[in-house]
């Protein structure tokens, strides 16, 4: 989609960072300091990102989705 929102085809597109993605797998995968997460907890740290949980415990939500614009497409190389 870069070409697009380069040539004003496009306003935006919205997708999740896959830089942040990337960083938020791993770091909410460190254990908490007892060893063991809970399954009722509602949040985990990830690094610098406190990301919540769903209800099923199984997946972990970013948070809001990344708009690219013309003006930071460019910084992201993918």
């Amino acid at each position: 989609m870069k070409p697009y929102v380069n040539k004003d085809c496009v306003k935006s597109v919205v997708l999740w960072n896959p830089v942040d993605l990337g960083y938020a797998g791993p770091t909410s995968c460190v254990p908490s300091p007892t060893g063991r997460s809970s399954p009722a907890a509602t949040s985990v740290k990830a690094g610098k990102w406190a990301t919540s949980k769903s209800s099923t415990a199984c997946e972990i939500l970013l948070g809001p989705p990344f708009v690219f614009t013309k003006s930071n497409i460019k910084r992201l190389d993918f």
